[in-house]
């Protein structure tokens, strides 16, 4: 009869430590999909490549680029046209060919009105609406500006973005 209780007693045991881990494992799993998922999602978004590439963006705008370089049109402007927006033309010409840079835009600091006229527009790539998608709203700062840029990863060789704040 002794023997019984003690059948009794593991079975209680092993389902209670398998509840226990169970309870562990799914949440684990609840805590690390969404990390997984956002590491996927950020793969081709802000890699420290892009950041490199969109800071001597950044750069090239203060201290080759010409005044109207940030009078935004529609909420932006899109600054690749290297005539138009640059004191040295070929500079920058030899910037985004070097870089591979398709897009160049200079955005509000605060990106909320920007999010919402990318996603109306049709005028941006769904990449380009994704990426936009995933920033957050910065709050307004005076003289403060976006500059968001469209390349080729030059370690993935995928098209990528990057952004960086300017003061100006």
């Amino acid at each position: 009869m002794h023997c019984k209780k003690n059948k009794g007693f593991v079975l209680v045991e092993t389902l209670i430590v398998s509840v226990f881990i169970m309870m562990t494992l799914s949440l684990l799993y609840a805590n690390l999909v969404p990390v997984v998922a956002e590491y996927e999602r950020r793969e081709n978004y802000d890699s420290v490549s892009m950041k490199y590439i969109a800071h001597w963006a950044r750069k090239m705008l203060i201290d080759k680029g010409k005044e109207n370089a940030f009078s935004l049109v529609d909420g932006y402007l899109e600054v690749t046209d290297c005539t138009n927006y640059y004191q040295d033309p070929t500079f920058c010409e030899n910037f985004l060919k070097v870089n591979d840079i398709s897009n160049i835009y200079v955005v509000p600091y605060s990106l909320t009105e920007f999010k919402s006229y990318v996603k109306t527009s049709g005028r941006f790539s769904r990449s380009m609406q994704e990426y936009i998608a995933t920033l957050p709203n910065y709050e307004n700062k005076p003289n403060a500006f976006r500059v968001i840029v469209e390349a080729k990863d030059p370690t993935t060789d995928v098209i990528s973005y990057g952004t960086i704040e300017v003061i100006r």
